[in-house]
């Protein structure tokens, strides 16, 4: 008895062994294979997508193409502070005169000195007058 009991629990392995599938089934195997190629496209496409950033930000902060003439003429400061050197011109050509006429008036005796330095002070004042008016 205890030989058949145990001859039939064999049976009963075996045929529950026997049961069970050979491997896994090929649909969970095709399904697993696209979703490990799926997870690898994600991760190219986010690499792609933070170089992408990476250049936007690169781009962003950099003055890619201009010139810097270019960058120079388009501010605001050119346009807006404006420097005429004709005015300082006319003031240099008058102190250069004035200069001059005083050099003249220092080689010319003392009694005729102060007339000299008082002409070539009226003459510079005028001259600066006219470069005023430029």
């Amino acid at each position: 008895m205890k030989a058949a009991a145990l001859a039939s629990c064999l049976c009963v392995l075996f045929a529950a062994a026997g049961c069970q599938p050979a491997g896994p089934n090929p649909e969970t195997q095709q399904l697993v294979q696209r979703v490990q190629t799926l997870e690898t496209n994600a991760q190219e496409l986010q690499k792609k997508v933070d170089d992408l950033r990476l250049k936007a930000r690169i781009a962003a902060g950099s003055h890619l193409g201009r010139s810097p003439l270019e960058d120079f003429f388009n501010s605001p400061e050119f346009w807006e502070n404006t420097y005429d050197s004709g005015q300082a011109d006319c003031a240099k050509r008058c102190i250069e005169a004035n200069q001059q006429h005083r050099a003249e008036c220092a080689k010319l005796p003392e009694g005729k000195q102060e007339a000299c330095y008082k002409d070539a002070l009226d003459r510079v004042t005028n001259c600066q007058k006219g470069c005023s008016r430029l």
